[in-house]
């Protein structure tokens, strides 16, 4: 699995972790992630995706999952976190604000794994699909700046925090970081 071989995690203490997933949408990835973590809470500010996550819960079944509406600006417990993750979320945030948060939401030696989009293959909004008869190019090409200047922000921002995988390519960048 990605997240244990880039976090060199056994899967026992991945079993043990606890993980905060920002921007949880419908919860698809929330799910895949559940069977190898101890709790995952998904937050999750759009009210169709967060009915949505939880309806899945019927199919799925699992006991470690919880999903709460709401956003980094505004989240509905006090607790801290194993592993932080924003997956295909950040770009919506004030990305200073949810990155300074999330370093207060972090247990020591947690994770904070970011996922950004350089291309949108399979995007909910489908102005930014080409296949779609209301697809807006200047709006895809939009969103794709403002990721690449996230990008800029987020090095900068864990310059001097230990990166334990940093990768981009045409479609996604991705991060993991650990806190100490």
């Amino acid at each position: 699995m990605f997240y244990m071989k880039n976090m060199k995690l056994s899967a026992k203490e991945l079993s043990e972790k606890s993980v905060l997933d920002i921007g949880s949408g419908n919860g698809i990835t929330t799910y895949k992630l559940a069977p190898y973590v101890k709790t995952i809470y998904g937050l999750e500010p759009d009210k169709n995706s967060l009915k949505k996550a939880r309806l899945l819960n019927r199919k799925f079944k699992y006991k470690n999952i919880r999903f709460y509406e709401g956003g980094i600006e505004n989240i509905p417990f006090v607790r801290k976190f194993d592993i932080i993750r924003f997956r295909n979320s950040l770009q919506f945030m004030n990305p200073i604000y949810a990155l300074k948060k999330s370093l207060k939401l972090i247990n020591i030696n947690g994770f904070i794994i970011i996922v950004l989009p350089l291309s949108y293959p399979n995007p909910i909004d489908k102005r930014l699909d080409k296949n779609n008869k209301s697809f807006n190019k200047d709006l895809l090409d939009k969103n794709i700046k403002r990721n690449k200047k996230y990008i800029k922000i987020i090095k900068k921002f864990f310059e001097k925090y230990n990166k334990l995988y940093e990768n981009s390519n045409k479609e996604k960048y991705y991060l993991i970081v650990k806190i100490k």
